[in-house]
C-alpha cells in the first residue's frame, strides 16, 4: 500500500479542508457567544436613578417604567432615590458610574437644563450623558392653600404687593423648572414673593396644607388630587390649554405670561455607553410605555405617554429644552445662586 507523505498534494489539500472547517466551526461558535451575551443583559439588577427624593411624581414615572422594564427583562429594576441640588447629586452619580446599562438615571428639564447655568457649566448635556428614551411629558399647576386670600394670579400680585415679603412660594430647590417657572412670574408681576427652597414636592406638601408657606408650582398629577379634596386650590396651570379636570382654571398664557412651561422626564445613561446598548433600552422602553397597564397608570398621573423617539432624538430634543430654558432664564431676569 502505498504511503502518503504529510507533504503530497493530497495531504496538503485535506489539512487545507480540516482548518477551514476547524476555522468555520470556530467562527460560528464566536458569533453565537457575541449574539448571547448581547441577548442575555441584563444578567444582574439594574439600578435606576432618581433625582426626586420617594412620593413625588417623579419618582412614581420612574416606578412605574421600572416595573415595566423588570418585567420585561426578568431583572430588578431598583430604583436610588438621591435628592438635592436640583438633580446634581443624581446626576453626578450617574456620570461616574461605569457605562454598561447597569446604571441608568430617570433625569428631568431641570437637571439637564439648569445645572449648567447655576454651576458654571459643570456639565453639557450634548455630550455629559448617553441619551436613551424619553419617559412621560407633563406640566404643572400653580397651587395656593385654601386660606390663602388670593385665586388667581392678578389677586396674588395685588395681594402680594401690599403685603411685601408675606408671600412665600416652594419649590423642590434653586434651579429646579417649577422655581424658575414661579420666579418668572414672580418678577413679571413685581410681586416680591419669598423663595423656601425643598428637597422636594413630597417634603414641602405638609408646609403648604399648614399654611407655613404660601403657594407652590406643583407637577399635575401630583397637585391634583390635593385639589380635588378641596386642600389646595389652583390659581394657574402652565399647558397651553386648560385641564380638563380643571375648566375654571386659567392657563398662564390666559393671564397675560406668554409662555407655557412644560415638562419632560427621560432615562440617561453615563457618557460612553455603546450604542447597540443604548438602543436596545431605547427599544424596550418603548415597549413599555405601550403596553396598556403604564398607559393607565401614566392617565392617572395626569402625564402623556411619550412617541416613540430614537436615542439621537432625544439627545437632540434635550439639548434644544436646555437653551430654550436658558434664554428663558435671561429674559426674566431670574437669580439661580443660593438664598
Amino acid at each position: 500500500m502505498q504511503t502518503i507523505s504529510p507533504t503530497t498534494p493530497r495531504s496538503r489539500r485535506r489539512a487545507a479542508r480540516v482548518l477551514l472547517s476547524t476555522l468555520i466551526g470556530a467562527a460560528s461558535l464566536l458569533a453565537t457567544g457575541v449574539a448571547n451575551a448581547q441577548g442575555a443583559w441584563p444578567t444582574r439588577p439594574v439600578k435606576l436613578i432618581v433625582h426626586a427624593p420617594a412620593g413625588g411624581g417623579a419618582d412614581a414615572y420612574a416606578r412605574a417604567v421600572g416595573d415595566g422594564l423588570s418585567k420585561l427583562w426578568g431583572q430588578p429594576v431598583v430604583i436610588d432615590n438621591k435628592a438635592g441640588a436640583n438633580g446634581l447629586i443624581a446626576t453626578k452619580a450617574l456620570m461616574t458610574s461605569a457605562p454598561d446599562g447597569y446604571t441608568l438615571m430617570q433625569t428631568a428639564t431641570g437637571p439637564v437644563a439648569m445645572n449648567p447655568i447655576m454651576h458654571g457649566k459643570i456639565y453639557d448635556p450634548a455630550v455629559a450623558f448617553t441619551a436613551i428614551a424619553p419617559v412621560t411629558s407633563t406640566y404643572m399647576i400653580v397651587v395656593a392653600g385654601v386660606d390663602q386670600p388670593f385665586s388667581d394670579l392678578s389677586s396674588l400680585a395685588t395681594y402680594a404687593k401690599a403685603h411685601p415679603k408675606e408671600v412665600t412660594y416652594a419649590t423642590a430647590g434653586i434651579g429646579a423648572v417649577p422655581h424658575i417657572g414661579t420666579e418668572f412670574i414672580n418678577v413679571a408681576l413685581g410681586a416680591g414673593m419669598t423663595h423656601v427652597p425643598f428637597r422636594g414636592e413630597s417634603q414641602f406638601i405638609p408646609e403648604l396644607l399648614a399654611g407655613r408657606v404660601s403657594m407652590a408650582m406643583m407637577i399635575a398629577g401630583s397637585a391634583l388630587p390635593y385639589i380635588q379634596s378641596g386642600k389646595f386650590k389652583a390659581i394657574a396651570v402652565t399647558s397651553s390649554e386648560r385641564n380638563p379636570a380643571l375648566p375654571n382654571v386659567k392657563t398662564m398664557e390666559e393671564q397675560g405670561f406668554k409662555v407655557s412651561l412644560p415638562l419632560w422626564f427621560g432615562l440617561i445613561g453615563p457618557a460612553g455607553m455603546p450604542a447597540d446598548l443604548a438602543r436596545k433600552i431605547n427599544d424596550d422602553v418603548n415597549k413599555v410605555l405601550q403596553t396598556p397597564a403604564i398607559q393607565k397608570r401614566f392617565a392617572d398621573l395626569l402625564v402623556d405617554v411619550p412617541k416613540a423617539s430614537s436615542t439621537e432624538d432625544f439627545r437632540k430634543y434635550m439639548v434644544g429644552d436646555a437653551h430654550k430654558w436658558a434664554t428663558l432664564v435671561k429674559q426674566a431676569n431670574v437669580s439661580l445662586k443660593a438664598e
